[in-house]
């Protein structure tokens, strides 16, 4: 996402780190400029079959004999470029041999030893890499190679061509990133692709790789290369890192003190907050996950369905985790707050509950299924939405902007959080899409359905939470005001009660009949979101680049107030 204010004057720092694909923000003050990446700026699980033997190169030219190859011995004939899915991919119980949940077909080029993560990182922002005789660049331009004898090789020729494409577009983006951030404070922060395909996407995934002494040791890896090419440019350049340290000591000793390394890593704190005004939250979603075992009651009446399915049994953030974040905001001065998640806080809730009837339906029966389909929103679990509810009473804010990512659409919602006994929060959270990645024709048809805002429901939903009682879900789109009280009467007061809406992104599509004409509120296409600040007034849109140019989503106004 791309933020530009022109009222707060920030505090600038260099960026070491440098990311690729994801997320941007932009924050002007004197035409000061912020980028941010919300995650997945490397595809660890899926790299470029032609591109592959290139990393391997880079990563032993640049370790050295400080090497640590994980794929000796019994492993070692799966070193070659297209032959680790069989380590990899999910291939079902018996045939898995790191635990991961990556997709058959993509997980042949994986990367797993250290040099090949810091090779990718590297190549993605350095286009002189790619440079030279005999280099990348210069193989792409010559046409792949196949061999006459191969079966269907016209169609595998084909392919190579396309990716020789992508690959040959993907070094002009880089030597054009490369320039744009060379000058300009950077954050950066992971999702789940650095790693690898689901990273921690539930406690029995994690629980299953730590098992694994191979899967444990790519995911090591995988965070180690996250933290030297993308968390240390977050932090301040005189702040001292107590990984240095062990990270040395752990390649220094050829990786004999991995469990002294693993523990480190395990106790760092990845959220961060920005050195700028306004102050801008980065909230880890992804390693400090924990069980959360609650059973979701579906409660029915004569006239409307209210409920709220557990489609995990893990939470998102620790309420450890929410309370020392919280006691670290709350010690700066800078107001309004910003928040970035990897993913919604809020969700599309008639996309979120196709899953949540999936993997609810089939938990008590294997975990699997909820892994199949992603169950890894906030509410997927309610834990997770409360603890996220916690923070945000505990900053005591009166309005809130969370700025997400990650599920390859974009939107546009506002919410506002009723506190029994305290002040009401609102919420604006914009979401955008990755830059890469775009859904098929027939899931985008099917997101742009579900994403039409009609009338004054406009896709709305309302949710509470109840002292030591389960929480409750409310679809406006099936309960009417009336019947929402009736409801509210039999049972009971919530604690915490939200209201949530999409906004519409754009004009309203042709009349079906007699109906009314809907807007649309979700955007399929890659985009960019846009925000500016002028003052405490706000602006959002989504920018999508076109053919015939870049289209600009219908604007989203809004005040952020400050203490």
């Amino acid at each position: 996402m791309l933020l530009s204010t022109n009222a707060w004057r920030g505090k600038r720092h260099n960026s070491n780190g440098r990311q690729r694909v994801g997320f941007e923000i932009e924050i002007s003050a004197s035409q000061t400029q912020c980028p941010y990446f919300s995650g997945d700026q490397i595809y660890a699980d899926d790299v470029p079959d032609l591109a592959f033997g290139a990393i391997q190169e880079l990563g032993i030219e640049l370790t050295g004999k400080s090497r640590i190859d994980l794929l000796t011995n019994a492993y070692s004939k799966y070193s070659k470029g297209g032959s680790r899915g069989a380590l990899v991919e999910d291939r079902g119980i018996w045939r898995n041999r790191t635990g991961f949940t990556v997709n058959i077909g993509t997980g042949g080029n994986h990367l797993i030893n250290f040099d090949e993560f810091a090779a990718a990182y590297c190549m993605a922002w350095n286009p002189r890499l790619w440079q030279g005789e005999g280099g990348l660049h210069e193989q792409l331009r010559k046409k792949p190679k196949t061999p006459p004898t191969e079966l269907f090789a016209k169609e595998k020729r084909r392919e190579l061509e396309l990716e020789s494409e992508k690959l040959l577009s993907f070094y002009s983006s880089v030597q054009s990133f490369s320039r744009l951030v060379a000058n300009i404070s950077t954050y950066m922060f992971f999702d789940d692709h650095e790693v690898t395909d689901d990273w921690n996407l539930t406690v029995d995934w994690a629980q299953r790789v730590a098992a694994s002494e191979l899967g444990s040791s790519i995911v090591r890896n995988g965070i180690l290369g996250y933290w030297a090419f993308q968390d240390r440019g977050n932090r301040a350049p005189d702040e001292k890192d107590s990984l240095t340290g062990v990270v040395s000591e752990y390649f220094s000793s050829h990786g004999k003190n991995a469990k002294a390394l693993d523990l480190a890593l395990s106790k760092r704190s990845w959220s961060f907050c920005s050195a700028t005004a306004p102050l801008i939250t980065f909230l880890d979603t992804r390693t400090k996950r924990v069980k959360a075992e609650e059973r979701i009651q579906t409660y029915l009446s004569d006239d409307s369905l209210a409920s709220l399915s557990a489609g995990s049994n893990t939470a998102l953030v620790s309420t450890e985790e929410i309370t020392k974040l919280t006691s670290e905001i709350s010690d700066t001065p800078e107001r309004p707050i910003i928040i970035v998640t990897p993913t919604p806080i809020f969700s599309c809730m008639a996309i979120e509950g196709i899953k949540e009837s999936v993997s609810s339906t089939t938990r008590d029966i294997h975990p699997l299924p909820s892994e199949f389909v992603d169950a890894e929103h906030w509410l997927a679990n309610p834990k997770s939405f409360l603890n996220a509810c916690t923070l945000l009473s505990a900053l005591g804010e009166k309005q809130v902007l969370i700025l997400s990512g990650d599920v390859h659409f974009s939107f546009a919602l506002s919410a506002k959080i009723r506190f029994r006994g305290g002040d009401d929060i609102q919420i604006i959270q914009v979401t955008s899409s990755a830059v890469q990645n775009e859904q098929p024709p027939p899931l985008k048809a099917l997101l742009e359905m579900f994403g039409t805002t009609w009338g004054e429901h406009r896709n709305s939903f309302s949710f509470w939470f109840r002292d030591g009682q389960d929480p409750v879900f409310f679809s406006d789109l099936h309960n009417k005001e009336a019947q929402y009280d009736r409801l509210k009467m039999v049972l009971g007061i919530p604690t915490i009660e939200c209201f949530s809406s999409l906004e519409p992104l754009h004009e309203p599509l042709p009349a079906i009949g007699p109906l009314s004409a809907p807007q649309r509120a979700i955007e399929t296409r890659n985009t960019v979101g846009f925000l500016q600040f002028f003052g405490n007034e706000g602006q959002h849109q989504l920018l999508t680049n076109l053919p015939n140019g870049t289209l600009r989503s219908r604007p989203l106004f809004f005040r952020l107030s400050a203490k």
